[in-house]
C-alpha cells in the first residue's frame, strides 16, 4: 500500500473515532438531563407526599393535645370539687364517682385485649387503638387518685 492510501485510512479512521466520540459524548449528555429530570419528578412527588403525611399528623396530634387539655381541665376541676367538700360529702362522692369509673373501665376491658403487649406485637396498631389505649390509661388513673383518695379519707 502506497503511504497515501494508508494516511487516507487513518484519517477516515481519526474521523470516525471523532465522530463517534461526539456522539457518545451527547448521548451521555442526553441521558443525564434525562435521569435528571426524572430524579427532579420524583423528588417533587415525595416531597408532596411527605408534606401531605405530615398535615395529616400534625393534625392527628392537634386533636391528641386537645384530649390532653380538656382531661387535664377536667381533672383540676374535679380536684377542686373535691377540696370543697367534707368528709362525709366527700366520701359519698368518692363513692360515687369509683362506682361510675369501673362501670367506664369494664367498657374498656372489654375492648382491649387481655395481654396488650401480645396484639401490639401481632398486629398493626391504628389509630383508634393508641386513642382507645391512652382513655384507658387516663381513666385508670383518675381511678387510682381517687381510690387513693377514698383510703385517706377512710382513715
Amino acid at each position: 500500500m502506497t503511504s497515501q492510501k494508508i494516511y487516507s485510512r487513518r484519517n477516515g479512521i481519526i474521523l470516525f473515532v471523532v465522530a463517534l466520540s461526539i456522539i457518545l459524548y451527547f448521548a451521555g449528555v442526553l441521558s443525564g438531563l434525562y435521569a435528571n429530570r426524572l430524579i427532579k419528578e420524583q423528588t417533587e412527588k415525595d416531597i408532596r407526599s411527605f408534606k401531605k403525611e405530615t398535615e395529616s399528623y400534625l393534625a392527628s396530634l392537634q386533636g391528641y393535645v386537645s384530649f390532653l387539655d380538656t382531661n387535664l381541665k377536667n381533672m383540676q376541676l374535679e380536684q377542686t370539687f373535691i377540696e370543697t367538700l367534707d368528709r362525709d360529702q366527700l366520701c359519698n362522692f368518692l363513692n360515687l364517682s369509683m362506682g361510675e369509673m369501673v362501670k367506664q373501665l369494664q367498657f374498656y376491658w372489654s375492648k382491649l385485649p387481655y395481654r396488650i403487649e401480645e396484639y401490639e406485637k401481632n398486629n398493626e396498631l391504628s389509630e383508634e387503638y393508641l386513642a382507645l389505649k391512652q382513655q384507658y390509661l387516663h381513666l385508670s388513673i383518675r381511678t387510682w387518685i381517687i381510690a387513693k383518695a377514698s383510703m385517706k379519707n377512710a382513715t
